[in-house]
């Protein structure tokens, strides 16, 4: 597909195009816009609930209007893997984050899986959920 064919409205420094909300969410439509906020004018509108409407204007006329919506489409894609990351890998981090500020080691430092510590906390489990 060609940015010909993705913009909707264009002159020679604006430019509109709508994005379907099932494959970009609200806040990485959001995310991209604020990253472009100092290179272009930007207009967010959500004309039916199944896309959104972004608007374009330049405010440098040295770009071309096709390379910047292609950047911006770009930068769509590479918020909406962050997005995705974060949500993989979220738990993982926010456990990293807490035990580097945690007084209690949250995470074992143990090297084998079957260390006495794990056996340990497996018979005093098992003794719990006999009582």
């Amino acid at each position: 597909m060609k940015i010909e064919e993705i913009i909707q409205d264009q002159s020679d420094n604006e430019a509109s195009f709508t994005i379907p909300i099932l494959v970009y969410s609200e806040s990485v439509i959001l995310k991209t816009a604020y990253i472009f906020i100092d290179k272009c004018y930007v207009y967010i509108d959500k004309p039916s609930s199944d896309k959104f409407l972004v608007c374009l204007k330049l405010k440098d006329s040295k770009l071309t209007i096709d390379a910047f919506v292609g950047e911006f489409l770009n930068e769509l894609l590479n918020q909406k893997l962050q997005e995705k990351v974060d949500q993989e890998t979220g738990r993982i981090r926010e456990l990293l984050v807490a035990q580097a500020f945690s007084d209690v080691e949250l995470i074992s430092n143990s090297k084998t899986p079957n260390s006495k510590d794990d056996d340990f906390q497996i018979k005093r489990l098992r003794s719990a959920a006999d009582e």
